[in-house]
């Protein structure tokens, strides 16, 4: 079985948290070894994003997560779109501008190129 993979955004400090990261019952706390002593640091608040992964991957293998845009080259006139947790659907799926046709399924033919949160300008 396959551990489950996330990863956390900063979005005070606009990067990526690189620490040893647990996600427990209450909510995520960080966890950063390898300084003068433990810190354990609550980031249950709106400052930290978490992304988990959804157990597939882009055309190049890359792994996605939620909050990744995505795009189709088979698609080439719909605009890119943002993985999601669709809570009504229970699952991962795209979420697109209403005006186009709405992608609900992610499949390995579509490319990752980028994310919400340092790419927002990919999104129409």
């Amino acid at each position: 079985m396959e551990k489950n993979k996330f990863r956390v955004r900063d979005t005070l400090e606009n990067k990526w948290v690189n620490a040893n990261i647990l996600l427990d019952h209450s909510g995520l706390l960080l966890w950063s070894f390898g300084g003068s002593h433990d810190l354990v640091i609550d980031l249950t608040g709106i400052r930290y994003v978490v992304q988990f992964f959804i157990g597939l991957h882009d055309k190049h293998g890359k792994k996605i997560y939620t909050g990744d845009i995505l795009t189709w080259a088979h698609l080439p006139d719909d605009p890119p779109c943002v993985v999601e947790w669709i809570q009504k659907e229970a699952c991962f799926a795209c979420e697109c501008p209403a005006n186009t046709n709405y992608n609900s399924w992610i499949d390995s033919s579509c490319e990752i190129i980028g994310n919400k949160y340092e790419n927002k300008d990919l999104l129409v």
